[in-house]
């Protein structure tokens, strides 16, 4: 029976890791986990907080992001080095996972496999319920607070809006081997695997929410959104412009593993698009990047 491995990057984490580490224990799929890495990139030491996760179960491993690249993508990057499960799963630090998130998850992922077969990349994902750090429901629906609609998820909308969580993600070791290593010009590695799985292979999304996505004061990453004054946005938007654009550059790499018909129409648009912003892409980087920094 194939296994998982479940990646944790973790970044000064508090309290909310062991609740974290105890929904995982707790899935009703729980047998199929092979181990649980705990990837750390904090500045400081957390010897009884990390200790008290070690004791909960002979599965979990602690490892040091020592790789001199620091930052979630890369603290994720160096987790899933160590992995050796047939499927993977990357895990925020203060979430919580309903108890079936495992079972469903994986049973959409074999699905696919039985279609498409094990050596296509195949990448599963569901929709998230957004809490407060006391686990208050803020929105039922990740999806719906961001209005997203099933074209959020087709190839070609997937280029320029990260619109699956990694802690969503269930994929297996055809994404990663196809998706790895990461590259300096990927913007996140979750982003990543949501690209090259939508391209190259299948993408499934699920309605039901299957992850408590907590919202607190120390998220390094989440749902919600910072108000920035204009000049700040419009810098921010020249960057996000510079950066899908080289990720898409990146993306055309992978042409000879594009699966035909739609996705094949979806590729040719985007070797289009990187030309037509590629000349607004320099300016920014010339020119408009020293007048706003």
């Amino acid at each position: 029976m194939k296994n998982v491995d479940i990646v944790i990057a973790i970044f000064e984490p508090n309290h909310f890791l062991v609740e974290q580490v105890h929904s995982i224990l707790k899935q009703t799929k729980s047998s199929r986990i092979n181990s649980i890495i705990l990837s750390d990139d904090s500045k400081g030491k957390h010897f009884e907080l990390i200790d008290k996760c070690l004791n909960m179960d002979e599965r979990i491993k602690y490892i040091r992001n020592n790789t001199g690249k620091n930052g979630p993508k890369w603290n994720f990057c160096n987790a899933l080095t160590h992995t050796t499960g047939n499927y993977l799963v990357t895990c925020d630090q203060d979430d919580i996972w309903k108890n079936n998130k495992l079972k469903v998850l994986l049973e959409a992922i074999v699905k696919n496999e039985q279609c498409f077969g094990d050596n296509t990349p195949i990448l599963v994902a569901s929709d998230l319920s957004v809490v407060n750090e006391d686990l208050e429901v803020i929105n039922k629906s990740f999806f719906k607070l961001r209005r997203y609609t099933k074209d959020n998820f087709l190839p070609f909308s997937v280029c320029f809006q990260n619109t699956l969580p990694g802690c969503s993600m269930l994929f297996n070791r055809t994404l990663l081997e196809m998706s790895m290593p990461m590259k300096d010009e990927v913007t996140m590695h979750d982003w990543w695997f949501h690209l090259v799985a939508s391209f190259t292979g299948v993408v499934e999304v699920i309605d039901e929410p299957l992850v408590l996505y907590r919202q607190h004061g120390n998220n390094v990453l989440g749902a919600s959104k910072t108000k920035l004054s204009i000049t700040k946005r419009l810098l921010e938007k020249l960057k996000y412009i510079y950066a899908t654009n080289k990720q898409m550059v990146l993306l055309m790499k992978l042409e000879d593993s594009v699966r035909p018909g739609n996705k094949m129409n979806a590729f040719k648009q985007i070797k289009r698009l990187v030309r037509t912003r590629f000349l607004f892409s320099i300016l920014y980087f010339n020119k408009y990047f020293r007048v706003f920094n």
